[in-house]
Parts: C-alpha cells; sequence; structure tokens
C-alpha cells in the first residue's frame, strides 16, 4: 500500500511540475508574440513609407516566418491585419490585442503620414508594454514555481 501512495505522490508532483513548466513555456511565448509584431510594425512601416504599399499588398510581400512569430497558425495567410489578428487565438496579452486592435482599425484609412504616425505609436505603445511584460517574467516564474511546489507538497502531505 505505501508503494501505491508514493505513486500517487509521484504522480501528482510530475502534474504540478508539468503545470509549472507550462505557465513558464506560456509566458515566455506572449513576449516572443509581442516581438514579432514588432517586427511586422517596422516592416509595414517601411512598406508604407518607402512604397506606399496598400495593406493588401503588404501581407502578400511578408516573409511567412514573421508571421508565424506574431502566432500565425498556417493556412492562407491572412489578407490584412485584422485577418491576422483574428488567426491568433491564444498567446496575446489582453493589453497587447487591445493595442493592436486600435493600430488594426486605423491602418489603411488615411494618408501616408497618418498612417507612419499611427505604425509609430503602435510600436512605442508595445515596446512599453514588451518592457513591462518582461519586467513581470521573473515574478510570474518565481509565482508558477511556488504554486507548483506547494500543490506537489500539499498533495503529498493529503496521501500520506
Amino acid at each position: 500500500m505505501p508503494g501505491i501512495k508514493l505513486i500517487g505522490v509521484l504522480l501528482v508532483a510530475i502534474c504540478c511540475g508539468g503545470i509549472c513548466f507550462e505557465a513558464r513555456r506560456r509566458d515566455a511565448e506572449r513576449l516572443a508574440r509581442v516581438d514579432g509584431f514588432l517586427r511586422l510594425l517596422a516592416f509595414i512601416r517601411s512598406e508604407i513609407d518607402c512604397f506606399l504599399t496598400p495593406q493588401s499588398r503588404i501581407f502578400s510581400k511578408c516573409d511567412v516566418r514573421m508571421l508565424y512569430d506574431c502566432g500565425w497558425q498556417g493556412g492562407e495567410p491572412p489578407r490584412d491585419f485584422s485577418g491576422l489578428l483574428s488567426s491568433v487565438r491564444g498567446g496575446l496579452d489582453p493589453r497587447v490585442r487591445e493595442q493592436l486592435m486600435l493600430f488594426s482599425s486605423s491602418l489603411g484609412k488615411s494618408f501616408r503620414e497618418e498612417q507612419l504616425r499611427s505604425c509609430d505609436g503602435c510600436i512605442e505603445a508595445l515596446r512599453k508594454l514588451h518592457e513591462e511584460l518582461e519586467a513581470e517574467l521573473p515574478r510570474k516564474r518565481r509565482a508558477s514555481l511556488s504554486l507548483g511546489i506547494c500543490a506537489a507538497a500539499a498533495a503529498a502531505v493529503i496521501l500520506f
């Protein structure tokens, strides 16, 4: 009977450890997606600034790897920014998604200078959010590790 309890404790500890590592992976993925969107916004800005490329052609010129870095799941490439945002299911901080939605609503609906200002404003806002998320990352990692260890310890106490 003690062997079965030991196996139960090990299984609970492994599950709690998995939850901890999954939380860490998800937090790192959120930060990586912000990096991907920053690169995409810089690309969009350069296309508008240098070539006056319309939004529909920007995404056809965009590298597929850049879209994957933003969280695109594959399939037919998006035709516009809002299409990309709708294909990105999870992995985006709500504050980042809100900022990108505001940018999406203004992209392609004004003159070149206004679009460039919109790009610059969104890039600046995303950089600030990136810094905040990066500053929160160590605290979140410690919290997820602590919760995993506490849950495993509590399960061990309950089983014995």
